[in-house]
C-alpha cells in the first residue's frame, strides 16, 4: 500500500510527469515538422529517457543497502541506457546493412540480460552478501551465445536447415 506523498515525493512525481509529457510533445512536433527540427526532436526524446534512467540508477544506488542487489540493479539500468542508445543509433543514424545487422544483435542483449538480472535481484533480496545466486551468472553466457551465434552463419542454433535467402527451418 502506498503511503502519502510528501512534498519532496510530490515534486519528483510532478517533474517525472512533466518530462514524459515534454517527450510526448517532442514526438508530436517531430511528426509535424521536417528537416533539422525533426532530427532535433528525434534526438532529444531518447536523451530525455536516457537522462531519466541515469537519474533512476543514481537514486537506486543511493537507496539500496545490499551490495549484490545494488550491482544487479545498476547493471539493469546500464543495460536500459545501452538499449536506448543502440535503438537510437539504429533508427536515426545508420543505413548500412552490415551495421544494422550488428546493431540488431546488440539490441537484443539487454532483452536477454535484464530478465536474468531481475531474477537474480529477486533471489538476492534479503539474503547474505555471499548468497550463491551469483553463481547463476554462468547461465547468461549460454543464454546469449545461442541466439547471437546464429547470426554468424544465418541459421537457427538448433539443427536449422538453410533455405534460400538466408532463412532457416527447424525440424526439416
Amino acid at each position: 500500500m502506498m503511503g502519502k506523498l510528501r512534498p519532496k515525493n510530490y515534486s519528483i512525481f510532478l517533474f517525472t510527469v512533466l518530462v514524459i509529457l515534454a517527450a510526448a510533445v517532442l514526438r508530436q512536433i517531430g511528426f509535424m515538422t521536417e528537416g533539422p527540427m525533426k532530427l532535433f526532436c528525434a534526438i532529444l526524446r531518447p536523451l530525455i529517457y536516457i537522462g531519466m534512467f541515469v537519474i533512476w540508477s543514481v537514486s537506486l544506488r543511493r537507496r539500496t543497502i545490499q551490495p549484490q542487489v545494488r550491482r544487479y540493479l545498476t547493471a539493469i539500468s546500464t543495460l536500459m541506457v545501452f538499449w536506448l542508445t543502440v535503438r537510437t543509433t539504429k533508427y536515426l543514424f545508420t543505413e548500412d546493412p552490415w551495421t544494422l545487422r550488428h546493431l540488431w544483435y546488440l539490441y537484443y542483449l539487454p532483452m536477454l540480460f535484464i530478465p536474468l538480472l531481475g531474477l537474480l535481484v529477486a533471489l538476492s533480496l534479503g539474503k547474505a552478501e555471499k548468497f550463491p545466486a551469483a553463481e547463476m551468472d554462468g547461465v547468461s553466457l549460454h543464454t546469449v551465445s545461442r541466439p547471437v551465434s546464429a547470426g554468424a552463419d544465418q541459421r537457427l542454433p538448433s539443427d536449422g536447415v538453410r533455405l534460400s535467402g538466408g532463412c532457416s527451418s527447424v525440424g526439416k
